[in-house]
């Protein structure tokens, strides 16, 4: 743990865009069941806008920013395979028994990178 105060924090935003209000909830619903695993050393907070799904990340290092990022996006990247496969209308606008394709999931996430804004002092 580290000494100085949560303000000096590096602070992660990211925002993942869906096909639908509707799957953007439904992955609100699914990732938020599963808390932080150092709770004490990192702060997440999710919410939607729209067909996105907004991550804050406030960590007490960079590396417990990259690692809690790292494994949302893990989570995030399983909820559109699994949409994409089972959902009633899947991202692609088809409906179910469809094959999930890497290049199916690559539009969403090359999309989200560029709403990534990193902000802190660099020390940690």
């Amino acid at each position: 743990m580290t000494d100085f105060p949560k303000s000096e924090w590096h602070s992660i935003e990211l925002s993942i865009p869906f096909p639908s209000p509707q799957h953007a909830s439904i992955a609100l619903r699914a990732i938020s069941v599963d808390p932080e695993l150092r709770s004490s050393e990192v702060d997440r907070t999710l919410s939607l806008s729209d067909s996105n799904l907004l991550a804050t990340f406030r960590a007490s290092t960079i590396r417990q920013a990259r690692l809690s990022v790292n494994a949302f996006l893990e989570n995030v990247d399983l909820v559109l395979r699994t949409l994409a496969e089972f959902a009633p209308e899947n991202a692609r606008g088809e409906g179910r028994g469809e094959v999930v394709r890497d290049e199916d999931v690559e539009g969403p996430r090359e999309t989200a990178t560029h709403g990534v804004r990193v902000r802190g002092s660099g020390g940690g």
